[in-house]
């Protein structure tokens, strides 16, 4: 398989861990879950890079809403962060299969009703690899706000999507602390103490069929 994010420019203090190719668990990967772990290094490389995400963050307990089969997850777990997965989808069966993660922290569920059961404060880090496509914005106004409450106070959001997502993120959330680099498919926010004031100043929809 090509390897087009090859060439990554991290600074030298940093200790995140990039995908070795020759690593057992990544050779018995399949292309999905291998073009996955790729596209997340380069999104949380870009991050490490702009001075937006850090150590504590890929390190600490992350919670991976839709992982799919699992890509995401792995590299996560490569940094040694306390993964939890979740996927509605059959697709989990994938990550389960790698045996990377304590099977009681890979949920095959619903993303959203597994984050209401968790406390404030409790995750370092929410990612969502390739969420929606939400042109419309009504989920991600639901997932962003129940993914603001279970951040802690440092913790940081991390979303790719397609481009019509990621500008309905960029309007709502304005005030928060946006990747503004190249990418237009990556979306990078810190916790919002007051986020419903953020929703009332942009597109208020209703969201009652997400509740």
């Amino acid at each position: 398989m090509k390897d087009t994010f090859k060439k990554l420019k991290l600074k030298k203090d940093s200790q995140l861990i990039l995908i070795n190719q020759d690593d057992d668990n990544f050779k018995n990967m399949n292309a999905l879950q291998k073009g996955g772990a790729q596209r997340m290094e380069k999104a949380v490389s870009e991050g490490v890079e702009r001075n937006m995400i850090n150590d504590s963050h890929f390190r600490g307990k992350v919670l991976d809403f839709g992982c799919g089969v699992g890509g995401s997850s792995y590299f996560f777990s490569l940094n040694q962060a306390n993964v939890v997965a979740v996927e509605l989808s059959n697709s989990i069966d994938e990550l389960k299969k790698l045996d990377i993660l304590p099977k009681e922290n890979i949920i095959h569920g619903d993303g959203l009703k597994l984050m209401r059961s968790f406390d404030e404060n409790s995750f370092d880090m929410v990612v969502a690899q390739m969420l929606g496509p939400d042109s419309e914005g009504d989920f991600i106004e639901v997932f962003y706000k129940e993914a603001n409450r279970i951040l802690k106070q440092s913790g940081r959001i991390l979303i790719t999507s397609d481009i019509g997502t990621i500008q309905q993120l960029n309007a709502r959330y304005i005030n928060g602390y946006q990747y503004k680099g190249p990418r237009h498919d990556l979306f990078i926010s810190y916790k919002h103490n007051d986020v419903d004031s953020l929703l009332q100043q942009k597109f208020y929809r209703n969201t009652s069929k997400f509740k």
